[in-house]
């Protein structure tokens, strides 16, 4: 005996737009993962969504909201979540050896990364001032070096001052650019072992910012996520 085929529920008027605004989404971030901001325009994602180049006004002002709305969904679903697991991993109890604290911590940004090429993309992204997705990219960086320089004062054994937060803001400053540099060699190929990356990156860390690093508040202490 044959099973009737179910019928397919209908969408309600708000749920199909909602969908239809998902699309455009969805194809926004294909492109630009497959070719690059540059390839965003308002044909090219109409025409991978599926819809009239005119309805696209129904659910975006322009192009330019479109790729507001997709930036902070990729800082919210993929950057933030990594950055709060970062610090998470830096505020591991009952580790007192930082060698490897960085080690894992480092393991964790290196294979975050470079397993998600739409994130190794928004790398390259940022460098483009004339992108406005690379500028949302930018912004987060500046939020994300701000809010590791908050925590690590806010962890330190001591009072830190003027000059002290200032060596902790380029300690930042150079871990973050050595990281990048290094992550996107890899996946350019001019690196072959993540391993070695990973090393380079804890061994920097330690020989350069050790000082630094020992100021820190023990594990067994209570840290504030950023």
């Amino acid at each position: 005996m044959n099973t009737p085929p179910k019928t397919k529920k209908k969408l309600s008027r708000v749920e199909s737009k909602a969908a239809t605004r998902q699309r455009l989404l969805d194809a926004a971030y294909r492109l630009i993962l497959e070719e690059g901001i540059t390839a965003v325009s308002m044909n090219r994602v109409t025409k991978l969504a599926g819809i009239a180049q005119p309805s696209f006004y129904t659910h975006f002002n322009n192009l330019a909201g479109l790729i507001d709305e997709l930036a902070i969904k990729v800082k919210n679903d993929f950057l933030y979540p990594m950055q709060h697991a970062l610090v998470a991993t830096f505020t591991m109890e009952g580790i007192e050896d930082k060698a490897i604290v960085l080690e894992r911590l480092y393991r964790m940004l290196v294979e975050g990364l470079f397993a998600n090429n739409f994130l190794m993309q928004q790398a390259l992204e940022r460098h483009q001032t004339n992108s406005l997705f690379g500028q949302h990219i930018l912004s987060f960086y500046v939020d994300l070096k701000s809010e590791w320089l908050k925590f690590l004062i806010q962890n330190s054994i001591n009072d830190v001052s003027a000059i002290q937060q200032e060596r902790y803001s380029m300690a930042i400053d150079c871990i973050f650019a050595m990281s990048e540099s290094l992550v996107l060699g890899l996946s350019r190929g001019e690196y072959q072992s993540k391993e070695n990356v990973i090393n380079i990156l804890t061994e920097f860390t330690i020989s350069h910012f050790g000082e630094l690093i020992e100021q820190m508040l023990p594990p067994s202490k209570k840290y504030t996520l950023p």
